[in-house]
């Protein structure tokens, strides 16, 4: 039998919305229902921490490119009302309903035509929730194109396969010769028939590279990624703290940029080739536990542009 869910109600943050019962739902979808008592508090407490940061801020809305599996927990932590994750994997196709199914929560959805997009309500902590999760590439999509400017919350975790950018180069290669289409990058006689073909595409001759038709999702704090957050809102960027040999104190200061620690991820939880094997990780290493995790949040942006403009 599993070890009570909260082992200490004082853990809890103040003035919350956070349930128990779905918080047990959320942990028991995320650790595994059989999981052991070390891993659930892990998962438990990653949770409960994402909840005392957020608490008086913005977070309403969620961007998550490159997400993977990870879907119910992003929203029930940062207590969101809608979470929008993209990831190409078509093996996710229908991801949020089955996670839904598996918390034995009722919810309605409807499917774009083409079956890329998905859009999820269902209500989880006594509030109606929002999922919308797009099957495709994250370098493609863009929150304008969703009737959006920015968001509460940018969550980039490993972006594995978008980090990247796609040029005319890439697609040209992708089309005609399919998923083998990396290894005719190095290929010589590729390279003179895409020469020779007056219809593949061409470097450009300022340049001397091809054309960038979607740029990659970048795992840190650029100008683009900064001008996707609402003033109030966060960037979680690989659970990475932000060092200020990034970029000076004084300019963080400027940005009105804060480092706030969270518990990380249980390292279980996430499909990563850093921890192939469950025994080579040491569940109760604080310094894996805890150390360089962060929210990113952004305290005043009106000040920021112009500062920001040179990064």
């Amino acid at each position: 039998m599993n070890e009570p869910l909260i082992r200490d109600l004082a853990l809890l943050p103040k003035e919350t919305s956070l349930n128990i019962a779905d918080l047990s739902k959320v942990v028991d979808l995320v650790a595994g229902k059989n999981a052991d008592g070390s891993k659930r508090d892990w998962v438990e407490d990653n949770i409960i921490s994402i909840r005392e940061k957020v608490k008086g801020s913005k977070h309403s809305t969620i961007y998550y490119p490159a997400s993977g599996r990870d879907l119910i927990r992003p929203l029930f932590a940062f207590d969101a009302d809608h979470l929008i994750a993209v990831d190409n994997d078509p093996q996710l196709s229908g991801e949020t309903e089955k996670q839904l199914k598996e918390m034995g929560i009722s919810f309605s959805s409807s499917h774009s035509e083409d079956l890329k997009t998905s859009d999820t309500t269902f209500e989880l902590g006594g509030k109606k929730r929002r999922i919308t999760q797009i099957c495709k590439d994250a370098r493609y999509v863009r929150l304008s194109d969703l009737g959006l400017e920015q968001v509460d919350i940018l969550h980039i975790y490993a972006p594995s396969g978008a980090d990247e950018d796609i040029t005319e180069e890439d697609l040209y290669l992708q089309e005609k010769y399919g998923r083998n289409w990396r290894f005719k990058n190095f290929d010589e006689a590729t390279r003179v028939e895409m020469k020779e073909n007056p219809y593949a595409p061409k470097v450009d001759p300022q340049t001397g590279k091809y054309k960038v038709l979607g740029p990659k999702v970048n795992k840190s704090l650029t100008q683009a990624n900064y001008q996707l957050v609402n003033e109030g809102g966060f960037f979680i960027f690989g659970e990475m703290e932000l060092s200020y040999y990034d970029l000076p104190r004084s300019l963080l200061d400027l940005m009105g940029l804060e480092n706030s620690k969270i518990t990380r991820r249980h390292p279980w939880t996430i499909l990563t080739t850093f921890h192939p094997k469950a025994e080579e990780i040491d569940t109760h290493a604080p310094s894996l536990r805890f150390s360089g995790v962060v929210l990113l949040k952004i305290q005043a942006s009106l000040v920021l542009n112009p500062a920001f403009a040179g990064i």
